[in-house]
């Protein structure tokens, strides 16, 4: 099956080429993704509700950006790459991308809602740096296993949590020292 490709970005920008096969690739081993980004019956990538070059972008961003952003940091990124997109389109992406699952969403002390497309596809929880935004993810089950206890002790049946850290990681707590 032939894979057809995006129109090639104007010559003036520096930006490299997005094409299907690069956001498949994106999807390939990322369980959550996959239902994301996939191809349709003419050959073209279905991306939520509307194939647009400008989601493709944020979803490719996404893959690029390792800890948790704020769409305005995703927005600032795609800018700085040449990509034109407006900040309304990425916050939709990103908001249906969530309700979908195919990204992680917290808010940080702030409140500011951040966004970030995590490696794993069990359930998780971060370790999030105030400073640098380094995310450590760190497995569910010591989490759910005292959510379980404390929720059974209280007379509580768990429907759900949430568990994020904030705090500094050692290279910046080193610097604050």
């Amino acid at each position: 099956m032939a894979i057809r490709r995006f129109s090639a970005p104007p010559p003036h920008r520096s930006t490299p080429r997005l094409t299907i096969d690069n956001l498949l690739k994106i999807s390939v081993g990322r369980a959550r993704l996959r239902f994301m980004v996939s191809k349709n019956s003419t050959g073209g990538i279905n991306i939520g509700q509307r194939n647009t070059r400008q989601r493709a972008a944020v979803v490719a961003m996404l893959e690029q950006v390792e800890e948790f952003a704020s769409a305005q940091d995703i927005h600032a990124r795609l800018v700085a790459a040449g990509e034109k997109v407006g900040l309304t389109t990425v916050y939709r992406t990103l908001q249906q991308m969530s309700a979908m699952g195919a990204i992680d969403t917290l808010n940080n002390e702030s409140g500011e809602t951040l966004y970030r497309h995590c490696a794993m596809d069990t359930h998780h929880h971060h370790l999030v740096c105030n400073e640098c935004r380094t995310t450590v993810e760190i497995d569910g089950g010591p989490v759910e296993d005292w959510a379980r206890d404390v929720a059974k002790k209280y007379g509580f049946r768990k429907t759900g949590h949430t568990a994020d850290i904030f705090g500094l990681c050692a290279d910046c707590a080193a610097k604050q020292a």
